[in-house]
Formats: structure tokens, C-alpha cells, sequence
């Protein structure tokens, strides 16, 4: 079980760091699509109805509902990817530490930041502990007697 834990955590480790990569991309090109500089083209888009907002009275109140749309999207993304970034850091700790504590952080971010490879590997970090710890009492048993 060690093998397979350390080879799924390695895995782990490298997506959390890419994902927390494409969504930082993400969250900063909505960010800045939400800038007052492009409120022009946002607004030609909703003029010539290729965004098309729902219970907006006016261009301007549409305007406003997609900034602030982007807004919470790129905040979003942008909380997402510290999360992603916290899930490879603890992923590659759990790796390197073989604890029972590191496997539990990993698998708890691992799941928030929907890495599979890494909680995956980190329960089978688990197993391998658990068995671990169950063959040193058997030794230990067997010299008592």
C-alpha cells in the first residue's frame, strides 16, 4: 500500500498545483473582464443581445448584474485555487511525512479542492499506517511471549 499511496499522492500533488494554476488564470481574466474598461463592449453585447440578462429594466442595471457577475465569479476561482494550492502543499507533506495527521489534512483539501489522486492516496496512506502499526504489535507481541 505505501507504493500505490506515494505514486496517487505524487499524482495529487502535480493536479492541485495545475488546477490552482488554470483557476488563478480564470478568476484574474473574469476579474478584469469586470473593469470598468470594458464596460463598452459588455454593454454592446447586451444592446445587440448576445448577453442577455434576465429581470434587468434597463442597460445599465444589466451592466451592473454582469460586473457584478464576474465579480463573484473571479472571487470564486480565485478561492478555489488557494484552495487547490493548500491541497498540493499538504498532498506532497503527506507524501514526505507518511503521518497519520498529514494523510487527514490531505484527504479533507484533497476533497475540497475535488483532487481525487490525493485523497485516494492519502487513505491508502492510512491503510498502509494502519498495517503498519498492526505488524510492529504482532513483532512485538511475538518477542513477549
Amino acid at each position: 500500500m505505501r507504493i500505490p499511496s506515494r505514486i496517487l499522492l505524487l499524482i495529487g500533488g502535480i493536479s492541485a498545483f495545475v488546477q490552482a494554476a488554470l483557476l488563478f488564470i480564470y478568476g484574474v481574466v473574469f476579474g478584469v473582464l469586470s473593469l470598468p474598461v470594458f464596460k463598452d463592449l459588455i454593454m454592446k453585447g447586451i444592446e445587440d443581445g448576445t448577453i442577455k440578462v434576465e429581470g434587468a429594466d434597463s442597460v445599465n442595471m444589466a451592466l451592473t448584474i454582469v460586473q457584478i457577475t464576474f465579480v463573484s465569479v473571479a472571487v470564486i476561482f480565485l478561492i478555489l485555487a488557494g484552495l487547490s494550492i493548500a491541497s498540493g502543499i499538504l498532498t506532497f507533506k503527506a507524501r514526505k511525512e507518511e503521518e497519520k495527521v498529514s494523510y487527514i489534512l490531505a484527504i479533507v483539501f484533497g476533497a475540497l479542492s475535488d483532487v481525487t489522486a490525493a485523497v485516494v492516496g492519502s487513505v491508502f496512506g492510512l491503510f498502509y499506517i494502519h498495517h503498519k502499526k498492526k505488524e510492529e504489535d504482532e513483532v512485538i507481541d511475538a518477542t513477549s511471549k
